[in-house]
């Protein structure tokens, strides 16, 4: 019998398996795993995203509400950024910082229509969010293929535009003139 280059493949996927088997009821599904440059394992849920780091499957520590939406497919790009195709959105973090726990709704990177996006809705398939050789992010979304190119992303942007939906005082809402 002669060695086959895919049996490595196979006990890491059989290990994975096993590894979201155990922790289903926390996980939910278990798609799309991905290892960042750092060692650090990502595996995209139905409940967002979770990493299997020092031996043990975690969840972030206190992660903000758009990484708990179901991950569809993540990448990293050429300086060391996650970028996450979710149900609903486009996103870039830090994969240190979210591996450790400090990262807060602020740091993270939304992209949509105003970026270039024609939507930002994932799909879920093998290898949606992809690193091409030049460093580019190619994302499979549903109304087609979109491709990012981190090298032109400045750090100077704009601050996201808070959207006030009511004033409250002692549980009665204030009205405020306009």
């Amino acid at each position: 019998m002669g060695c086959h280059s895919e049996w490595p493949e196979l006990i890491v996927a059989r290990a994975l398996d096993d590894l979201c088997n155990r922790r289903r009821a926390a996980l939910q599904q278990c798609e799309l795993p991905f290892e960042d440059s750092f060692g650090v394992l990502w595996i995209g849920t139905s409940r967002g995203l979770a990493f299997f780091k020092s031996g043990r499957v975690q969840v972030p520590r206190d992660a903000p509400d758009l990484l708990r939406e179901e991950a569809f497919g993540m990448s990293e790009d050429k300086e060391g950024w996650l970028w996450i195709a979710t149900s609903g959105h486009v996103l870039r973090v830090s994969n240190q910082k979210l591996s450790s726990g400090g990262l807060s709704s602020a740091e993270i990177c939304e992209y949509g229509a105003a970026d270039g996006l024609p939507n930002t809705m994932g799909v879920k398939r093998n290898r949606s969010v992809v690193a091409d050789e030049e460093g580019r992010i190619w994302f499979s979304l549903t109304r087609g293929l979109s491709v990012v190119d981190p090298s032109h992303i400045t750090d100077i942007s704009a601050p996201a535009l808070p959207h006030v939906e009511a004033i409250m005082a002692d549980n009665d809402p204030i009205t405020v003139a306009s």
